[in-house]
């Protein structure tokens, strides 16, 4: 059969979001990156598409080149692309800029094996396709493996929680590749929590309420947040915050705001700052009866949240873990925790003693896989072509 074999784009397969990490020996536990999902296709050519199906291998050249350095005929490989900040943490403000402007700072971390020269290998368990995906990715290059953490899925997650990372994902070690929504897949995510002291709420028509916020040590102002949720909720928390009405706190001129007695202030909650100055999701209560909180993890009232902009800069970020945990494993999260540990708070203008290079720490790349009672997994190496094998992934052109 002459006519070539063209691979399509594969829905991804969406973890379920969970509060806890499960427990037990059927899972296995890698960490969440911070980054965009992403999918590279290799045929002909090298392409690479968003999770949602878009072609943006025009904007990621150089993970494209990476990929054709894999050596494979074909494959469809699952993962994230992120960038690194000064800490060797993955950096979700900072990806945006990379795409546009600093290509060489971008790395595609492969956790999924989805099809291998001409083998679909999505009924095949995880643990056989990360196996077959370690073997592929060449050290040092701008593709990484995503390594599973070995251990207690607690102990786990509170080094995750303590080095700064987004969460982790939890996979059942025999799950196939289905895509969509899937509870195989559970993912927990680490929240970082600030308290504020609620000043006052401004309100303006057609524009945004913002909370206003102070330190609730000092009482000194430090920023705001818009409040984006339902309109029941905020007309609850403008009636609480009018029922307890005061004064403006001393140099405060916000014509448009309505401010709190201090005797009634309610309490901030600001959970995991990306940046200085900038945090993921906030959760009000006013006097223990509202309740803002995070979609989809059951709290009282659940809000819809996107980025809220804090107008001061310089609040508290809390990286790494004690020194004692670092050197007991080789894992990237040690290394990661490491970099963070001596590199504190990130500075503004990028000056920092550890290159700018990727943190993952070196591993043995095996040439040869063994990999017992899988499909297709003795031969998935060597190339496979139609008739012999038609991969439901194909399609003609």
């Amino acid at each position: 059969m002459g006519e070539f074999m063209r691979l399509k784009f594969v829905e991804p397969l969406l973890p379920t979001l969970v509060e806890k990490p499960p427990e037990g020996d059927e899972w296995i536990h890698e960490v969440k990156f911070d980054g965009y999902r992403s999918q590279i296709i290799i045929d002909h050519d090298v392409r690479i598409f968003t999770r949602n199906g878009h072609n943006w291998t025009a904007k990621y050249r150089d993970l494209a080149g990476a990929a054709k350095r894999l050596g494979v005929e074909n494959a469809i490989i699952d993962g994230e692309i992120v960038v690194l900040n000064e800490a060797g943490l993955s950096d979700y403000q900072a990806l945006r800029k990379a795409i546009t402007s600093r290509q060489h700072d971008l790395y595609f971390v492969a956790f999924d094996l989805l099809h291998l020269n001409g083998h679909d290998l999505r009924d095949m368990d995880i643990e056989d396709r990360r196996e077959i995906l370690e073997g592929l990715i060449l050290p040092d290059d701008r593709i990484q493996f995503s390594q599973a953490l070995p251990g207690d899925a607690k102990a786990i997650f509170h080094l995750i929680d303590e080095a700064g990372l987004e969460g982790m994902v939890s996979k059942r070690r025999d799950s196939k590749y289905r895509s969509g929504r899937s509870s195989a897949w559970l993912k927990v995510k680490s929240y970082m929590v600030e308290e504020y002291d609620l000043l006052g709420v401004e309100r303006e028509p057609g524009k945004p309420a913002f909370a206003l916020m102070a330190d609730r040590k000092t009482g000194q102002y430090v920023g705001s947040a818009f409040i984006n949720s339902s309109r029941p909720i905020r007309e609850r928390l403008w009636k609480r915050v009018q029922e307890h009405a005061g004064p403006a706190p001393k140099g405060m001129r916000r014509p448009a705001t309505q401010w709190v007695n201090a005797d009634h202030v309610p309490v901030v909650k600001l959970f995991n700052p990306l940046d200085e100055g900038t945090w993921l999701a906030t959760e009000l209560s006013a006097d223990g009866d509202i309740m803002f909180g995070l979609a989809g993890l059951g709290y009282p009232e659940q809000g819809s949240f996107s980025l809220f902009e804090m107008t001061s800069v310089g609040l508290p970020i809390r990286v790494g873990i004690e020194r004692d945990i670092l050197f007991t494993t080789d894992l990237p999260i040690s290394v990661w925790a490491e970099a963070a540990r001596r590199a504190g708070k990130p500075s503004r203008r990028g000056t920092h003693p550890l290159p700018r290079r990727p943190v993952w720490p070196r591993r043995r790349v095996r040439s040869q896989l063994e990999i017992p009672n899988a499909r297709c997994a003795k031969s998935c190496l060597r190339p496979c072509r139609p008739p012999d094998f038609r991969c439901a992934a194909q399609s003609s052109e």
